[in-house]
């Protein structure tokens, strides 16, 4: 009698069956990251919805030509979801205040190991900010920054060798300006009084420790906890700006502004990623400026390269006067 051999025969893969298998990856992290509280994995990829949104309709569009009607299903459901985290931050910008203060904000990660301190330089020249705020500020960099001091005359700042130096240097005169030590592993913040004319408003920066581990997640987000409830105790006029390293997305940030009673500069002008810079596909929003009722913001956007991991932002704000406040 013969041996019989069965082979099985292998289906071969194709370009269309990679996408289906992208597809389901596609919607494995999409609804994955709405649980995103239960682990510090699912709030990473939670910081990528603008890039799940251009995926799903990518793949819509290709699925559609070919009418593979339970694909194209998922893909729209997949489209809806992304798309209500992301759209609306491109709608609702504030109206002026009436009569009210201008004034810019130019904030950079600088990136503690970057020697091209030229092209910083050369952005403040171009932009001429009214108060500049800097993270990862070493002893380098503030001695580059020394130049400034005669159109920057007021300023506040500690340099770090680590990534945690800070710094503010402002045209208008700075009441009470301070670094502070905060927990839970004591990196510094700013808070100062900014003197807008007769007007006071608090600027507060932080850099919060990187997700880069259990225990840096969880630093990080003591610290914001800690800062939201401080920032919601204030009556002034409040600005708060800094390298919070967590999108807009993730449970944590949203917290945070729920804590403060602060609202994000970004609202009308979009996601403007700033982080990695070296890969702009996967680019997200992790630098924020925040601000209070009666300050309008009447631009915000990303600066040009300066040799950093992260691109600046520039915030232009409208606040409404008032009489000098304690």
């Amino acid at each position: 009698m013969p041996n019989l051999q069965i082979t099985a025969k292998k289906k071969p893969v194709t370009g269309f069956g990679l996408l289906e298998a992208a597809t389901i990856l596609l919607a494995i992290f999409s609804v994955g990251t709405l649980f995103a509280e239960h682990h510090r994995y699912l709030e990473l990829f939670s910081h990528f919805r603008f890039q799940y949104l251009v995926s799903s309709l990518l793949l819509l569009m290709i699925f559609a030509i070919r009418q593979r009607i339970f694909f194209c299903s998922v893909l729209v459901g997949l489209t809806i979801l992304n798309a209500t985290f992301v759209l609306p931050w491109y709608v609702g910008r504030d109206q002026p205040e009436a009569n009210g203060v201008t004034f810019k904000l130019l904030h950079a990660n600088v990136y503690r190991d970057n020697g091209e301190t030229a092209a910083l330089l050369a952005q403040i020249d171009a932009e001429d900010p009214d108060l500049i705020i800097l993270q990862e500020l070493s002893s380098i960099w503030l001695t580059t920054l020394q130049g400034l001091s005669e159109e920057y005359p007021y300023s506040v700042a500690e340099a770090q060798e680590g990534a945690f130096g800070i710094g503010l240097f402002s045209k208008f005169p700075l009441d009470d300006a301070r670094i502070v030590s905060t927990p839970p592993l004591d990196l510094p913040e700013i808070r100062a009084v900014v003197r807008l004319g007769e007007q006071r408003l608090n600027l507060v920066s932080a850099h919060p420790m990187p997700p880069l581990s259990r225990a840096g997640t969880a630093a990080r987000n003591a610290q914001m906890a800690a800062l939201g409830d401080e920032l919601a105790l204030t009556s002034r006029p409040t600005v708060f700006i800094g390298d919070l390293n967590i999108s807009m997305w993730a449970p944590t940030y949203r917290s945070f502004e729920s804590a403060s009673g602060l609202r994000n500069c970004r609202k009308g002008f979009g996601i403007v990623s700033t982080f990695p810079v070296f890969f702009p596909p996967a680019g997200i929003p992790i630098d924020h400026c925040l601000v209070s009722e009666g300050i309008s913001v009447l631009e915000f956007r990303a600066g040009s390269k300066i040799g950093s991991d992260h691109l600046p932002i520039v915030v232009v704000l409208s606040s409404r006067k008032r009489g000098p406040t304690n």
